[in-house]
């Protein structure tokens, strides 16, 4: 999932919730509590959908790293086994570091969203409360 779709769905969303709240749509001035909800869905979403990419890219460079060797002695007979070794292994440092980036980016990202919506959700109903004294 996209992080800007992401970031604009749930801007969408919580104007949204805003402006029915604001004008009491169906009676109601809860639409921005609701509106939460939705974005918490969103977050759960989104992190759903990067679990599931991660571990695509990540399977896919475990393949191509766990065939790297073979080929490449293949291809060229004049290559060390031994530099084609390390190779290997720098792959997998670079494999683990975008591992361990896409991580931290992802989880800052769910927590954002799922926080926001939490708060939104438990809290969205106190502006127009106050505003219109119900």
């Amino acid at each position: 999932m996209n992080i800007k779709f992401t970031y604009g769905l749930t801007f969408f969303i919580i104007i949204s919730g805003i402006l029915l709240s604001f004008f009491k749509a169906f009676d109601d001035y809860l639409w921005l509590a609701r509106s939460g909800a939705l974005v918490v869905v969103v977050g759960i979403l989104y992190a759903m959908a990067e679990f599931y990419n991660r571990e695509y890219q990540l399977r896919l460079l475990q393949f191509h790293t766990s065939n790297l060797k073979e080929i490449t002695l293949l291809e060229s007979e004049e290559l060390d086994s031994s530099r084609v070794d390390e190779w290997v292994e720098n792959t997998k440092v670079v494999e683990n570091k975008l591992q361990s980036e896409l991580e931290k980016i992802t989880l800052k990202h769910e927590a954002f969203l799922l926080i926001t919506g939490t708060l939104v959700w438990g809290f969205g109903d106190l502006p127009f409360s106050f505003l219109f004294g119900a």
